[in-house]
Order: structure tokens, then C-alpha cells, then sequence
């Protein structure tokens, strides 16, 4: 049979541990008020980014002004010339990447959202709070709520104002995160706070601080991400201490890498051919420029298009001169590959960048891409396309600009990126030039030298 504890020994527990039970409830108290609120204010900001990144997708998808109309009592919302009612393919795949879901309104009612209710319904015509719609909407603030509730579930919610051209309010962006997903980051800061403080006050607080700041390290590099996607730079990369965590920070970082791809993928990609777009060839050229002048990479530039497209449409149609389309650059995307970047520049026309090439070893590969585009039997239901190619390339230290130019700006920090854009922009002008020699001198081949 065991023995009870006696009178001086229960006095012992009692002054030990009823104090650090005190003292655990005062530090757990302190540390949880601490990490709610760097907790709230983490997804405030994670929030926010998220809500400029919509806002920077949707002007870069549709440019133009907000404004809404009325038809028969109903009303639209247009974003430039799109019609926002019913397009849900945007913000259906921030959801899918993300998780978040979004609401945009005129004045309080939803126009679209993510939101779905338990029969699979889209909750569109909605409305906000009065409180909402008073703070937002004619208060003309951001806002950010900590419990905002939708049918019966509680959400984290960042309320943006939108405006229409001449700076009047027309209603508000939402985006929404489920609280749900805060209470184990909740439990998994406190539980070591609590486990530390039942054995000793300074070893509790050290190893509070050890574990809440590796927490809040991660929540920072986050916002430094979302920031940067914030602004439209598509080139940085989520820190590997936040990608291999295997908590919910760890989901919320790949969260916001996929964003960043999918994002990428509807600003800088071409939808029709896969290749990059127009928009992405000065970054390219930008990154390589900086390599030839840093590194002394040579590298190459030629522009090129199918000859007599116009023909190939008007004989097979749009479909078909759709269809030439996507097997020319699918070609040219699969030969590319290991040598360069390949951009769709405009209709017919591509730019070519080869890299770490003279211009000997880049236009002995352009000829061999002309010859396989030669060999393409490209099926149109029931006709056989065939096409032929005209580039004009040019090696890129050949332009006629001082080197000099570009050093001193370096040095002394003067319109550094302006010589850069300019240099881009006379390779390519000189390309186009020698492109449209060979067009204007039998097509179906490539020009390599200086052309009148």
C-alpha cells in the first residue's frame, strides 16, 4: 500500500507548484494574448496583400475603370469593358490555389464570390453589415474584421473599397479566411508555453521566445512574399524554411507559391500557345542584357513570322489559322528548350532570344527550327496545312551603342534602366528590320546581315 504524502511534503507541493501554476496561467495569459494579436495582425496583412493582388490581377486582365449600369433594375458591374457579373474564372482560381475565397460587391451586395452555401449555390446578391457597408463603403476605408460571419461559419475578412473613374466609391472587394485555420497555430504556440512554465518561469520564457520567434520569422517572410506578389514581381522565391515547415505556415507559404505561378501564368503567358507573352520579353531580354554586361554572355535576338498567314486565314479560316498556330509554337517551344526563350510577340510574329550564342551558332539552330517547321503536315479537318518562316536575327554586341554609356551610368546611378530599355529596344528594331527585308526579298529564310 502505498504511502500518502505528508503534511510537509504536500506544503512543498503546494508552495511549488501552486505558485508556477499561477505564474504558467499569467505567462500562458501574456503569450496568448501576444500571439493572437501578432497572429491577427499577420492575417490582416497576409489579407491585404492578398486583396492588392486581386485588384493588380484584375486590372492587368481587364484594363480600364470600374463603373456599373442598370438594365431592367438589374444591376452591372463592369471592370473596362468586362461585364464582372458571372465571369467567376478568376477568382475560382485564387480559391483552388489559395483557399481564400472572395466577394466583389456593388455598394454591399455581392456581385460574385467564391462562396457557395450547403446546397452548392453561389451566395451572389448578398449583402454586408450595415457596420461593413457604413465603414467601407462610405467611410471609404479598408477595413479588417476578425469575426465576420457567413451563414454559419466565421471568417478572418479584409473589406477594400473600389472606385470608378472619377474616384466615387461603387462597392467593395472581400476576401475571406476561414478562422478555423488559426486555432491549431494557436494551440501548437501555447502548449510548449504551458509544458515550460509547469517546470521553471526562465526556462519557459526561453523557450517561448526560441519557438515564437521562429513562428513570427516565418509569418514575416511571408508577408515579404505576398508584399513583392503584391506589386507584381512574379521573380522572387518563398523562403525553403517556410516551404518544408509541415504546419499550417508551411500550407500557407506553397498557398501563396501557387498563387504567384497561377498569377504568373495569366499575366506573362500567351493563352492561346503557351509561350510567353509579349509582356514577359523585356524581362527576359532585361535578365539577359544584365548577364552579357555582368558575365560577357553573348547571347542573340531574332523576330520572325509565318509567311502569308493572312492567306492561311483566309483560305482555312480563323480555326485553322488557329490551329497553325499552336503547332508552330509548340514546335518552337520544344526546340527552344535548353537554348533560350521563346515569345509570342504579336498575331503571327515570335521573338526568339538564344542564349550563350554568337551569331553563327544561333542562326545554324534557327535553321535547323526552320526545317522542322518546313516538315510540319499540320491537320485541318480534312486539309493539310504546310508553312514556311522568315526571321531576321541579330547578335546583340553588335548594336551601335557605347559600352561606355552603360558603365557610367552604373557608376554614378544615372538612368541605368533607361540605357538598358533603349539598347533592348535597337535589337529589336533591328531584327524587325532585317525580318522585314527578308519578307520583302522572297521569304521562307533567315537574314543575318546588315540590311539597307
Amino acid at each position: 500500500m502505498k504511502k500518502k504524502p505528508g503534511g510537509i511534503t504536500l506544503s512543498f507541493l503546494t508552495i511549488t507548484i501552486i505558485p508556477m501554476l499561477i505564474l504558467g496561467l499569467i505567462i500562458t495569459a501574456s503569450g496568448s494574448s501576444i500571439v493572437l494579436n501578432s497572429l491577427n495582425r499577420s492575417i490582416e496583412q497576409q489579407l491585404e496583400n492578398m486583396s492588392n493582388t486581386v485588384l493588380v490581377g484584375y486590372d492587368m486582365l481587364y484594363p480600364g475603370d470600374y463603373r456599373y449600369d442598370t438594365v431592367e433594375d438589374e444591376i452591372y458591374l463592369y471592370k473596362g469593358e468586362k461585364m464582372i457579373n458571372g465571369d467567376f474564372e478568376y477568382i475560382d482560381q485564387i480559391k483552388a490555389e489559395t483557399g481564400i475565397d472572395i466577394t466583389l460587391c456593388y455598394m454591399q451586395f455581392a456581385v460574385i464570390t467564391t462562396l457557395k452555401d450547403v446546397y452548392g449555390n453561389r451566395i451572389v446578391g448578398a449583402g454586408d453589415s450595415d457596420v461593413i457597408y457604413n465603414e467601407v463603403v462610405v467611410g471609404d476605408t479598408s477595413r479588417f474584421y476578425s469575426n465576420v460571419e457567413f451563414g454559419k461559419e466565421d471568417y478572418y475578412a479584409f473589406y477594400t473599397p473600389i472606385h470608378d473613374g472619377n474616384g466615387k466609391v461603387l462597392g467593395m472587394l472581400c476576401i475571406l479566411e476561414d478562422s478555423e485555420y488559426a486555432k491549431p497555430l494557436v494551440w501548437m504556440a501555447l502548449l510548449p508555453i504551458l509544458l515550460i512554465a509547469f517546470f521553471a518561469m526562465l526556462a519557459a520564457c526561453f523557450f517561448s521566445y526560441k519557438y515564437s520567434s521562429k513562428l513570427i520569422d516565418a509569418i514575416h517572410k511571408i508577408q515579404r512574399y505576398m508584399a513583392g506578389l503584391a506589386k507584381g514581381d512574379f521573380t522572387s522565391s518563398m523562403d525553403n524554411d517556410v516551404i518544408s515547415r509541415s504546419d499550417e505556415l508551411g500550407k500557407m507559404g506553397n498557398s501563396a507559391v501557387k498563387t504567384a505561378a497561377a498569377l504568373r501564368k495569366l499575366v506573362e503567358e500567351d493563352q492561346l500557345t503557351s509561350l510567353n507573352n509579349r509582356r514577359s520579353a523585356y524581362k527576359h531580354l532585361h535578365n539577359t542584357m544584365l548577364s552579357y554586361l555582368n558575365k560577357g554572355v553573348r547571347f542573340c535576338v531574332a523576330i520572325g513570322d509565318i509567311d502569308f498567314f493572312k492567306k492561311v486565314n483566309d483560305t482555312y479560316g480563323h480555326d485553322g489559322g488557329d490551329a497553325v498556330l499552336i503547332a508552330v509554337s509548340s514546335t518552337i517551344k520544344r526546340y527552344m528548350m535548353g537554348k533560350g526563350y521563346a515569345i509570342r510577340w504579336g498575331g503571327e510574329e515570335f521573338l526568339l532570344i538564344f542564349e550563350d550564342a554568337v551569331l553563327e551558332k544561333a542562326e545554324s539552330r534557327l535553321k535547323e527550327l526552320l526545317d522542322e517547321v518546313r516538315g510540319l503536315q499540320i491537320v485541318h479537318g480534312e486539309n493539310t496545312i504546310k508553312v514556311t518562316m522568315t526571321y531576321g536575327i541579330i547578335e546583340c554586341d553588335k548594336v551601335d551603342l557605347e559600352n561606355e554609356s552603360l558603365n557610367v551610368a552604373a557608376k554614378n546611378g544615372e538612368e541605368y534602366e533607361d540605357l538598358l530599355k533603349r539598347r533592348i529596344d535597337k535589337y529589336i528594331s533591328d531584327a524587325d528590320a532585317r525580318l522585314y527585308y527578308g519578307k520583302e526579298h522572297g521569304r521562307n529564310q533567315i537574314v543575318s546581315h546588315e540590311v539597307p
